[in-house]
């Protein structure tokens, strides 16, 4: 009897570990390649030639689980690391670079949750059915980002229309303090608030969706210039017609702070930049079961908010396009070549960054796990 009661109470207390148990899965993608870089800014440079990591997508691992609290609600928690594949470091030193929150969701409510994660805009960007990969990549001219400080809502999605609703205290994480600025050494960057809201809406073939965000510098005394408020807008519609797949995507961003470094979450064109709109175009084509063709057009017009450029003009008119062809080895494994070419009046935006580079080519192998 003594034996049996025993047994009952240790089978009682795993029943009860595993109920309050976190299911945790671990994910990732390796990504490595070659490419060649060629057509720079400035004369008489080189052509770049080197092993590449992140080709069509950046290495990283994340860990992501879930706890069943009963009654429709779960919390929820993903955290992940972005690496380069060939040198093993991590993305600008930081450690969960590509994300890190935790929250709460609900069968009829929706979710919470909060952290450094991807902004609205940056989820909008998904319309674009180039994929918007690598060097193949129209977000050259125009990128989104992460927030710091984020605390987000997604609704329920009602016969495929969904609205999320959120706010960053600090999207810089800047957490700067009167006493750093002064006339001769100002910061540029400001501690700035941001507000943001989005829809969205699938069916079947079709998504359209759109995104805003409202940009609200703190004032901090001692700065040597004035600053005002900015926003950020992008919508995008695409069709998938099964033979090729279609999209329009468009954004405009106003700065927040003159004179000085633009509050663009991702990418942007130097200093003294007052706006910028960009409009791209992006095509898919499936070839048979395990190849596909992505195409991508885009175009942006920068304006200078303070004085002029090298060629005396106010504004920059850019160009980018790329096309990338895909195999798959397996669900998990695939193999990419891909072009990319910009071009741009100043000289604000290259091929790689700041690299100057406007033409490259670039192959590799990319693997989930």
């Amino acid at each position: 009897m003594q034996k049996k009661m025993i047994a009952l109470a240790v089978a009682g207390l795993v029943s009860g570990a595993a109920f309050a148990q976190t299911n945790v899965t671990v994910f990732g993608i390796m990504d490595v390649g070659y490419q060649y870089s060629w057509d720079n800014y400035a004369s008489k440079t080189k052509d770049q030639s080197a092993i590449k990591a992140g080709g069509h997508d950046g290495s990283r691992i994340g860990f992501r689980g879930t706890e069943d609290l009963g009654n429709g609600l779960k919390v929820n928690f993903e955290m992940v690391a972005g690496f380069d594949a060939d040198t093993g470091q991590s993305y600008g030193g930081r450690l969960m670079s590509e994300g890190a929150w935790l929250g709460l969701s609900g069968d009829k409510w929706g979710a919470v949750k909060g952290g450094y994660f991807a902004t609205f805009l940056d989820d909008n960007t998904g319309v674009d059915v180039s994929g918007r990969h690598g060097i193949a990549n129209t977000g050259t001219l125009y990128d989104t980002g992460k927030w710091n400080n984020f605390v987000a809502y997604y609704s329920p999605v009602w016969s495929g229309f969904q609205v999320k609703a959120g706010f960053s205290s600090n999207i810089n994480a800047q957490d700067n303090t009167p006493n750093q600025y002064s006339v001769t050494n100002p910061d540029p960057t400001l501690n700035i608030r941001a507000y943001s809201a989005a829809a969205s809406y699938a069916n079947g073939g079709l998504k359209l969706g759109a995104a805003y965000a409202y940009y609200q510098p703190q004032d901090v005394s001692g700065l040597p210039y004035s600053t005002s408020n900015g926003y950020e807008w992008n919508a995008g519609i695409s069709y998938d017609f099964k033979v090729v797949a279609v999209s329009l995507f468009g954004a405009k961003n106003s700065n927040s702070n003159p004179g000085g470094t633009p509050n663009f979450a991702g990418t942007y064109a130097g200093t003294n930049v007052d706006r910028r709109d960009f409009i791209a175009l992006g095509l898919a084509v499936p070839i048979g079961a395990k190849d596909v063709v992505k195409l991508g057009y885009g175009q942006a017009r920068t304006y200078a908010d303070v004085g002029t450029w090298a060629n005396g003009k106010t504004k920059d008119d850019s160009s980018a396009w790329g096309i990338v062809y895909f195999h798959n080895l397996s669900k998990r494994t695939n193999l990419y070549a891909m072009y990319g070419n910009v071009d741009s009046d100043n000289e604000l935006y290259s091929i790689n960054n700041a690299a100057g580079y406007q033409q490259a080519v670039n192959v590799g192998i990319r693997h989930l796990f």
